[in-house]
């Protein structure tokens, strides 16, 4: 049902999954899922973070809710279990001189046997693109040669999260980057054919080998270890924290320049490809002076609507 409304339901599926041989192995008597085989299979996660718990158990009560549309007595485990408390992440937002370090560090990233000689230029282009364009990593090692139009200055992002496909528009300057690496790469006679991976890694085949996401990730936790960009909670900065910062970055900008955030927040969500707005809402909190700003403004505009009569009135 879920894959016929367009979803992909990769993660739901391994969830089900995943408790399915729970109970195969644990309880193989049992005709129906119960608190108890729910409970148990809870606790056998306990090597997993809060978080991740939370995704899989939030997949089986969805399961659970559309086996009550037929079926009143199933069970259904209580939103309780839920701590909603461990989403409440926050994130690193990168300031631009960390983001110049982290672009200068590149240049001393040597090519490993089995990768080309552009590694360190392709790794920059790709921290790059994050963090001007605000998409997610996965978009990122997705893009084909084929999906930048040096005429129009965009890339094409196919087939995202929601399976929606977006145009995003690049500064001058980030095109000239884009260039000058396909530059290189025709100099150096590496793949350049239009269905060739733009974060190049490896040339044994025709096309070229792209990066996978754990060999990206790896990159970025190694250099950011190496200039000394942490968490406060002494970890490195998640790649994904690129387009946190790229959004916060955006809304604080607009609010310097006097623009409306509240018109613009409908493209910053077109832009970043998401299934709503109340995602782009998300980033509002952490755009440092911009609540401020906001209520300084409805102050000025509305602070006298409402009037206390006495001191009784202006206790509330």
């Amino acid at each position: 049902m879920k894959r016929a409304l367009g979803l992909k339901y990769k993660n739901g599926e391994l969830s089900l999954r995943a408790l399915d041989s729970f109970i195969m192995e644990n309880y193989p008597s049992s005709c129906d899922l119960t608190a108890e085989i729910f409970n148990g299979w809870y606790s056998s996660m306990s090597d997993l973070s809060q978080a991740t718990r939370n995704n899989r158990m939030y997949s089986v009560r969805n399961f659970c809710l559309y086996r009550r549309r037929f079926d009143e007595n199933a069970f259904v485990p209580g939103k309780w279990m839920f701590l909603d408390d461990v989403h409440k992440f926050v994130p690193y937002l990168f300031s631009e001189a960390d983001v110049a370090r982290i672009l200068s560090a590149t240049r001393f990233l040597k090519p490993h046997a089995k990768s080309h000689v552009l590694r360190a230029q392709t790794v920059r282009l790709g921290l790059l693109l994050l963090y001007t364009g605000g998409m997610r990593s996965g978009e990122l090692l997705n893009l084909k040669i084929g999906d930048f139009n040096p005429s129009e200055g965009t890339l094409l992002v196919r087939d995202t999260k929601f399976r929606k496909s977006r145009v995003i528009p690049m500064s001058p300057s980030v095109i000239l980057e884009v260039e000058e690496y396909l530059d290189l790469r025709l100099d150096k006679k590496l793949p350049l054919k239009m269905s060739s991976p733009l974060m190049l890694s490896g040339c044994d085949t025709p096309e070229g080998r792209g990066y996978r996401p754990s060999g990206f990730r790896k990159i970025w936790n190694a250099i950011c270890r190496a200039l000394g960009i942490f968490t406060p909670q002494g970890e490195t900065p998640r790649l994904h924290d690129l387009r946190h910062s790229f959004a916060v970055n955006a809304l604080k900008r607009w609010y310097e320049d006097g623009v409306d955030v509240g018109a613009k927040l409908p493209t910053l969500s077109t832009y970043m490809g998401h299934a709503d707005i109340s995602s782009t809402h998300y980033y509002i909190p952490f755009a440092k002076g911009v609540s401020e700003e906001a209520s300084a403004r409805f102050h000025s505009r509305f602070g006298t609507a409402v009037t206390c009569q006495d001191s009784d009135a202006a206790r509330y």
